[in-house]
Parts: C-alpha cells; sequence; structure tokens
C-alpha cells in the first residue's frame, strides 16, 4: 500500500482558549521532558459564556516547517477527530492521519484494493462501528474497515463506484458529503449524480436526482451539503439548485431558492454548508450570498420561511467579510465561527450582530495565514482546527509562540488548537483574576504512534 510515514520535528500545535477546566491533561503516556504544568485560567460565570474578552498581544516568535516535514498536500477540504482520538486530514493528495508526533498519508495505488479509491479526499465521516468512510474527487466512495487490519496496513478497504450499465450504483464518482441519520441510513451527496441513499446489507444505492419536469425533485444534482436537524429533518444544500428539504415519507423535496423579486427568498443558489445552532436556529451559507438565516416560524406552509441576510457592506467593518461562506461552525461553548473564500475567519457576536475578522496581513507573520476557509472542526480538548485553501499558496506547518489576534475578541477559557494549510502552531494563554496574562509555549505531550487525547465523537456530514 502505499501510505507513507512523515516525522515531524518536534511540533508544538496551536491552542486557543474557548473552554476547558483551566488545565492541560492529556490522556495519552507523557515524556516527563514534555510534561506541560498547569494552566491557571479564570473561568467566567456561565452567564457570561458567550461574552467577549479583550486582551493585548504579547512579544512573538514564529517557525515554519515544510510540508515534506508532514502534511502531503496544503489545501484542507475536511477534518475529522476518530473515536480513537486520531486526527485526520483530508487533502488533495491524500488523506492524511495524525497523531500529535507524526502523519501518516494514505494515498491510492491503482495496483492496491487497500487503499483509498482516490487521493483527493472531499469528504470523511466515521460511523459507529469504527468504520471510515471517505468520499473521493473522482475515485467514488471507499470505506476503511480498520478491524480488519491484517498486518502493517490500514485495514480492508470496500469500493463503491458509478457502473454505467448498474443503475444500483452510487450515481457519481465525486462524492462531496457524507452524513448518516438518527435511523443508521447513510447518504452521499454527489457532483453530477444527485443524492443517494446507500443500503448496507445489499450494496445498492437509491437516486434522488433532478427532474426538470417534477418541481418536487432534488433541485440539482451537484449535492454540495447534508445536513440533519434535531427533529430529524433532512436539508440538502446543492450547488447551483439551492435548499433542499426532503419529506422521506413521500419522498419529495421542497425547494427554497434565490428570487431576485423577494428580497427574503434565499440569498444565493450555491449552498455550501448548513448548521442549526443550540437556540434551533438554521444557518445556510452561500457562495455569493453571504450567510442566511432561515426563519422557519415566520409563515405556514410546505415552502414557510423568510431568509435573513447577513452580507458583505464595504461600508461597515463590522459586516460579514466577505460574502463567500464556505464553512459555518458552532464551537462547545457557542461561539458561530464562519469560514469565507477570501475574507478569513469571522466570529458572530449574536449580541450586537457584529462580526469580529481574524484575516491574514502579509505584514504580520502571526496573522491568519489564508483568508481562504475551507474546514472548520473542533475536537473534544477544545481544539478548533481551521483548513485553509488557495491555489497560489503553498502549504506549510508553522509552530506559533504567542497569542494569535483572534485571541483578543475570543471569549472563555481552554484550549483552541488552531490548523490551517499553511500552520499548525502551539501556544497556551495564561490568565489571572487580576486580569494579567502570559503566554507559554507547551510541547506537544504525545509519544510517538499515540493518538491525541480525549476524541470527540466523530461526524462529518460535508
Amino acid at each position: 500500500p502505499q501510505y507513507a510515514l512523515t516525522l515531524v520535528l518536534p511540533v508544538v500545535v496551536l491552542l486557543f482558549t474557548t473552554a476547558c477546566n483551566g488545565s492541560l491533561a492529556p490522556s495519552s503516556p507523557q515524556p516527563e521532558t514534555a510534561q506541560p504544568e498547569s494552566v491557571g485560567v479564570a473561568e467566567p460565570a456561565a452567564s457570561d459564556q458567550r461574552q467577549s474578552r479583550q486582551f493585548q498581544n504579547t512579544d512573538d516568535k514564529f517557525e515554519r516547517y515544510s510540508l515534506e516535514q508532514g502534511l502531503s498536500e496544503s489545501a484542507v477540504p475536511c477534518i475529522l477527530q476518530d473515536s480513537k482520538g486520531f486526527m485526520w486530514f483530508c487533502t488533495q493528495d491524500g488523506l492524511n492521519r495524525y497523531d500529535g508526533h507524526e502523519f501518516v498519508v494514505y494515498e491510492h495505488d491503482p495496483e492496491d484494493p487497500d487503499t483509498p479509491g482516490g487521493s483527493f479526499i472531499q469528504s470523511l465521516y466515521e460511523d459507529p462501528s469504527g468504520a471510515l468512510w471517505i468520499g473521493t474527487n473522482g475515485g467514488g466512495l471507499s470505506r476503511l474497515d480498520r478491524t480488519s487490519a491484517p498486518g502493517p496496513g490500514p485495514g480492508q478497504f470496500t469500493h463503491y463506484q458509478h457502473d454505467p450499465e448498474d443503475p444500483y450504483s452510487l450515481s457519481s464518482n465525486v462524492v462531496l458529503s457524507i452524513h448518516e441519520d438518527r435511523e443508521g441510513i447513510l447518504w452521499i451527496g454527489t457532483d453530477g449524480g444527485g443524492l443517494n441513499k446507500l443500503d448496507r446489507n445489499t450494496g445498492r444505492f437509491v437516486r434522488f436526482q433532478h427532474d426538470a419536469e417534477d418541481p418536487h425533485s432534488l433541485s440539482h444534482n451537484a449535492v454540495q451539503t447534508i445536513y440533519e436537524d434535531r427533529e430529524g429533518t433532512l436539508w440538502i444544500g446543492t450547488d447551483g439548485g439551492g435548499l433542499n428539504r426532503l419529506d422521506r415519507d413521500t419522498g419529495r423535496f421542497v425547494r427554497f431558492q434565490h428570487d431576485p423579486e423577494d428580497p427574503h427568498s434565499l440569498a444565493d443558489d450555491a449552498v455550501q454548508a448548513i448548521l442549526e445552532d443550540r437556540d434551533g436556529v438554521l444557518w445556510i451559507a452561500t457562495n455569493g450570498g453571504g450567510l442566511d438565516q432561515l426563519d422557519r416560524k415566520s409563515a405556514p406552509g410546505p415552502g414557510a420561511g423568510r431568509f435573513i441576510h447577513y452580507q458583505n457592506d464595504p461600508n461597515d467593518p463590522h459586516s460579514l467579510s466577505d460574502d463567500a461562506v464556505w464553512a459555518i461552525y458552532e464551537d462547545s461553548v457557542g461561539v458561530l465561527w464562519i469560514g469565507t473564500l477570501g475574507g478569513g475567519l469571522d466570529r458572530y457576536d449574536r449580541e450586537s450582530g457584529r462580526f469580529v475578522h481574524h484575516r491574514n496581513d502579509p505584514g504580520d507573520p502571526q496573522s491568519l495565514s489564508n483568508d481562504h476557509i475551507w474546514s472548520i472542526y473542533e475536537d473534544r480538548t477544545g481544539g478548533l482546527w481551521i483548513g485553509t485553501w488557495h491555489p497560489f499558496v503553498s502549504g506549510r506547518l508553522s509552530r506559533w509562540l504567542r497569542i494569535e489576534k483572534m485571541i483578543a475578541e475570543m471569549m472563555g477559557t481552554g484550549e483552541v488548537w488552531f490548523a490551517t494549510m499553511e500552520q499548525i502552531a502551539s501556544h497556551v494563554l495564561e490568565l489571572h483574576e487580576s486580569g494579567a496574562h502570559a503566554l507559554r509555549e507547551v510541547p506537544f505531550p504525545f509519544y510517538e504512534g499515540s493518538p491525541l487525547p480525549d476524541p470527540l465523537p466523530s461526524s462529518y456530514g460535508g
């Protein structure tokens, strides 16, 4: 199999404060030399969980590591922490597994069936059995059963690919999104083939595709994202057909699309991501129309709902930084993060309705390394990982030894891990009741081959 071990120099991962118990307590064994000290953090009252704090930046130092030392490729469309604690990074040149010390890269090998179906990985999901489902750009869908690994390899792969002669095969080999619903049904979003439902017992797929003659069919065959809300409703975001809501009893779709004559319609028909926050608000990320909020209580009827638009206003520095929104994420303390394609990373302040911007500054090596945000993910420790993309920038790993600018506006206590296509870095902010603060370097405290601590229940739905 073509998977490669690449050792990383003693590197530390960027840590941010979001929520925690005030100390570093990894569950993995640690060398004594890497034992971190307890970090005293003033914990806010529960009522202040979403309030921001203001800090001054400290002196800094910035180091970088080339891609040859770890990550196989610079663009990171998806990130996942599995049930064993390993971090996984999708790239255009293989699937990367990171244990805190080294990267293992799994690449497609046409001569070896126990490799991913393709090397351009676009989506990733771990099911309750621990199997990884891998969506590729051109190689279809692969399932990695890690319990069946007979030797040094990653495990046994099962591949699902499009067969023009088989109407029950996967409808397209470009897999954009993967989601398992509360009933255990696996849904696959493809580019050009619509939505697929997999029967795992037979290996057959049921296809839901656009039909120009049927207004209740899927609105577009490029399914960018699949999301299930707390009521079990399945929402489908398409790249060109807007937002769809599936009625599973009838198999019909209700469409929410942009109408230039209706200012309360969806802002743009290219839907990149969907998120229901802890308050039950449904957020829609569009590639060109900014960020939308769907008011599902505004009107009765199957197609009810008015959209509230959050868009860039050049005259308002507190508006959304860019109207191309590719990622939305609500972290464990309720902070809403928005990743834009060109405007950097935004944090939305619900109380003021303002956006706080975190952008790349070419003159500041401690600023966000790239303004093109592709993915956002929080691990079990509260670590916020950011995957970025830009076709004209080479990727690298970096180590930060000071507080990054976005900490100045970010609330809370704990540690946030932050990774972009150009950097993985680390620092810890030490807070005191007096308001004083300092920054300490904390080495990455893991033995070679051990996973990251305290994994999140893994999920990735596109």
